[in-house]
């Protein structure tokens, strides 16, 4: 007598379009990291901008100036971690990368304050 192999039933996967439940961010951020572990920076980067204001979360912020940083866009990237410090000011980490951009373009003493204030959290 044949043994029967049971059946599992399929997992329906969620639709590329629709991000998980609760965190809005995730699928520009996942398919930024997918460009991004593949070599394609411009890639990554546009996932990350490409998106409506509400999406814009600190986690996305920090996302986008991670890879402008390694594109060398510290001006932008001042920006993505400046935004991403007005919605998440307890955060050492936006605060010494936005030191790390402005020192990069020059302002040592602006560069110092952000410095500082990650030191203090």
């Amino acid at each position: 007598m044949p043994v029967k192999t049971p059946t599992i039933p399929k997992v329906q996967q969620p639709k590329a379009e629709r991000p998980p439940a609760g965190r809005p961010d995730a699928l520009p951020i996942a398919q930024a990291a997918v460009k991004h572990m593949k070599g394609d920076l411009a890639g990554a980067l546009e996932c990350l901008t490409a998106v409506s204001p509400e999406l814009e979360t600190a986690d996305l912020l920090k996302s986008r100036g991670y890879i402008q940083i390694e594109l060398k866009d510290y001006a932008n990237a001042a920006k993505s971690y400046e935004s991403a410090t007005s919605k998440q000011p307890e955060s050492t980490e936006n605060w010494f990368q936005w030191g790390f951009c402005l020192q990069k373009l020059g302002h040592s003493a602006d560069a110092l304050s952000r410095f500082e204030k990650a030191a203090e959290l």
